[in-house]
Parts: structure tokens; sequence; C-alpha cells
């Protein structure tokens, strides 16, 4: 698990390509052909007990918590799990209730999976 995540600068184009309002997610194209942060390809049993941490951007929450609202905070992940068959990644952290689709990262920057 070692790799630095490259520092990309510059900017690209989005679009909404598919957008699903019950379930609370949507699905972003981007003009470029790369990842800006690699995937984590190896065996998921490396990850047990990994440094892990919880990337999110908070949104509508500045009623709330104006020192939060639009702002990239990271939270580490105390306890993290495989299920039996490694099929599923159990993590424990405090997060905001609403926010999914927070990126799940390593300490040197690859990308493990998201918030659901």
């Amino acid at each position: 698990m070692s790799g630095k995540a490259a520092e990309v600068k510059e900017k690209s184009k989005l679009v909404i390509l598919h957008r699903d309002q019950a379930d609370d997610y949507a699905i972003l194209g981007c003009s470029t052909d790369h990842a800006y942060l690699p995937a984590f390809e190896a065996a998921p049993q490396l990850l047990r007990g990994a440094d892990l941490v919880l990337a999110g951007y908070c949104i509508g929450i500045g009623e709330y918590a104006p020192m939060f609202s639009r702002r990239l905070g990271f939270t580490k992940a105390v306890f993290v799990a495989l299920s039996l068959h490694a099929r599923q990644l159990f993590y424990n952290c405090p997060t905001y209730a609403g926010g999914p689709g927070a990126a799940l990262i390593l300490r040197d920057g690859q990308l493990v999976g998201k918030k659901a």
C-alpha cells in the first residue's frame, strides 16, 4: 500500500450523466481521461487495520453548522474490518448524516470506496 496521489491542477468540465434524488446520488462525467485519485487495487485483506480517512465536502448544512459548510474535511476511521467473503468493508468514524458519496481513502491517497 504505497504510492502518492498526483497533484492535478488542470480544469475539467463536469456533466451530470445520471441523477437519482430518491437514493441521493449523482454520476458525473469528466472531460479528462484520468482519475484524480488512484484506485486501491490490492487484495482487500490488506485493508484490515489500515489508516483510512473519510474525505467529505459538506453542502446544505450552513444553517446548522456554518463553520463546516462547503469545506473539505477529513475524518479518520478508527475501526476497519472486512466481511467474511471480503465483499463489504466496515469502518467507524464520525460523519454527517445525509452526506453520501464522501471518498474513503488511504493515508497515501489511494481511493478505496465511497460512503453509501
